[in-house]
């Protein structure tokens, strides 16, 4: 009873003096959504805890490009590998590990040439693969190969263009249930002509059903692909202006590979986006990297946007690494994370992984630092069928302290995935106010 009396004669006595009391629960959060913050991120600290860390390789090059969380908590992780480190001919990589870490099974395969694993998504009983492969008179082609659930290859499918190099971006199952759309970068043989992105729609055992070419910029650059809720696709990337600056692009495609909308973002002296991710309640989460226009080194690049496109909320993250965001999550609550890649830029730094949690409107509730022991960078973040965040890449398995951790050669990579604990239930106090409706 005297608590009670307490609390009203608080509550009053605010009132009187012209204040408003507030739940302590809304004190600690501000429920406005501040448009633009650069965040000045400080050194990583690596105080942060993983469910397990592997690394995995050999004697020569070991990356990890895409993987793959299955339902019985297992992956399937794919790339590529050197047999040894002045070996500069890549070869396709694929294992699959335990939901610890511990391995399943492991394929290396032997081309007789240049081949490489780019992407990886499941198919009905199956896994399939695209990447990079050279031939000496058609040049630099793309390829799609299916495996079985062991591992073992079963068929494979080139690509190649008359008018100049491909290069492999991304592959989505056709969200129609024909087949799948494979996203890649042309560069044309003419030097005097630009690159553009190319977009393939194939059946399952890769024959060509269409193909489409996008270039709305003086130059156009694809960086992935991925499905959206509504039975379409996003594409993200940059394109280059009039002004000589490029920006980043934002561009929605249906299931006849035409536009519905795109979107373009300037920054600074340069601008790209890597992903784009769906909220529940609307809206997409974008993320990539700007430069300066005075500039300096990139600074990683997050936003909030709305159905078309246009800006929410945006962050950039300026500190003492090179900073480029390469992966995001979206959770049901309206929570976002994005995989910050940090890249050394002197002796002294670590190359690094950074998680960056955000709330519905955008403020940074939690940033977490990961890395191996001689520094380490990932592409990919996936969530796990436990709950757990999952992102892999490669560390720098020969980095000693007297080289220099800018110019260290691809070849003495080896692959390096790791699980994180989940995020935290949410009680968002600020709920009522949805940030994307």
């Amino acid at each position: 009873m005297m608590l009670r009396c307490t609390k009203a004669f608080l509550i009053l006595s605010l009132i009187l003096l012209g204040m408003v009391w507030t739940a302590p629960s809304a004190l600690a959060q501000n429920c406005n959504i501040l448009r633009d913050e650069i965040i000045t991120l400080r050194p990583p600290a690596f105080q942060n805890y993983t469910i397990w860390d592997h690394v995995h390789g050999e004697d020569g090059m070991e990356q990890i490009a895409d993987f793959l969380p299955l339902e019985d908590g297992s992956f399937v992780a794919a790339g590529s590998y050197t047999t040894e480190e002045e070996d500069k001919i890549y070869k396709p990589y694929l294992f699959r590990m335990d939901k610890k870490g511990k391995p399943i099974w492991e394929t290396r395969e032997t081309p007789g040439g240049f081949q490489s694993i780019d992407r990886i998504i499941e198919g009905r009983e199956n896994y399939i693969v695209i990447g990079d492969i050279k031939d000496t008179k058609k040049g630099d082609g793309i390829y799609m190969a299916t495996y079985s659930q062991d591992g073992k290859r079963i068929r494979r499918s080139s690509f190649f263009d008359p008018k100049g190099d491909l290069d492999s971006k991304a592959i989505v199952r056709a969200q129609d249930g024909n087949g799948y759309f494979i996203a890649a970068q042309l560069t044309p043989f003419d030097k005097s002509e630009t690159g553009y992105g190319v977009i393939y729609k194939v059946t399952s055992k890769g024959k060509q059903i269409l193909k489409r070419g996008f270039s709305p910029g003086l130059d156009t650059v694809f960086n992935n692909m991925q499905p959206t809720a509504d039975g379409n696709y996003f594409i993200t990337g940059s394109i280059r202006s009039a002004d000589g600056r490029r920006a980043g692009w934002l561009l929605k495609m249906d299931n006849r590979g035409s536009i519905v909308w795109q979107r373009t973002y300037p920054r600074g002296a340069a601008a790209e986006l890597h992903s784009a991710t769906g909220f529940g309640a609307g809206g997409y989460f974008i993320t990539g990297n700007s430069t300066p226009a005075g500039g300096n080194r990139p600074s990683g690049w997050v936003a909030g946007v709305d159905t078309a496109g246009n800006i929410i909320w945006q962050r950039y993250f300026f500190g003492p690494h090179s900073y480029s965001v390469w992966d995001g999550l979206t959770y049901p609550d309206g929570r976002s994370v994005a995989l910050l890649r940090g890249m050394a830029q002197k002796l002294g730094q670590r190359t690094h992984v950074r998680l960056l949690t955000f709330s519905p409107r955008g403020q940074l509730i939690n940033a977490e630092e990961y890395s191996d022991f001689n520094g380490a960078t990932a592409f990919r973040l996936y969530p796990g069928y436990n709950g757990e965040r999952l992102f892999a890449g490669y560390t720098q398995s020969t980095l000693d302290e007297a080289m220099d951790p800018t110019e260290v050669s691809p070849r003495t990579f080896d692959a390096w995935i790791v699980a994180v604990e989940g995020l935290e239930v949410y009680d968002d106090p600020c709920a009522p106010q949805a940030a994307f409706q």
